[in-house]
Order: structure tokens, then sequence, then C-alpha cells
């Protein structure tokens, strides 16, 4: 299983928890079953047509999973998942 990292802002929707442990081979599978355990989080993770979402920054062991493919990732034992809402301003 990966360790899952919620970021504070959107713990609200996991029942305030900041770490999970998350079974899954790739991080699809990994986002798909947060998806299914927390709907209201999935809202934030995924669009209505089921890709990822551009209201949060996804890392896998500290790389971008949005960069060319890096979805289908392998999730090993150890990975940390760390997911994170995008913050705008100026």
């Amino acid at each position: 299983m990966a360790k899952v990292l919620i970021g504070s802002p959107l713990q609200i929707l996991t029942g305030n928890v900041a770490e999970l442990e998350v079974r899954g081979a790739t991080v699809d599978e990994v986002i798909g079953e947060l998806a299914q355990k927390y709907p209201d989080l999935k809202k934030k993770l995924l669009t209505p047509d089921g890709t990822l979402s551009y209201s949060v920054l996804i890392y896998l062991d500290s790389k971008d999973i949005k960069s060319a493919g890096r979805e289908k990732a392998p999730v090993g034992e150890s990975s940390v998942i760390k997911i994170f809402p995008v913050v705008g301003g100026g």
C-alpha cells in the first residue's frame, strides 16, 4: 500500500485525516480508490469525464504526476503520494 498525504485544505473532505494507506499498483488506481472512499474528494481530484483535475497538485515520490503519463506510474510499497490544492494569488 502507498502512503497518501492529504494537504490541510483538503482534509475536510477525508474526515480530517491527513495520512492514508491506499492500495493500488499505479497512481491512477490509488486515485480511484481515494475517489471511491471519499466522494467529496473525488470532485476535487477528477473532472466529470474522469481525468485528473487541474485544481490539485499530485506528487509521487516528489515528482509531479501531471507530466507525460505519470498517472500510469507504478506505485510501490514505500511510495508516497502527496495531494495539495492549487493555490492562486498574487
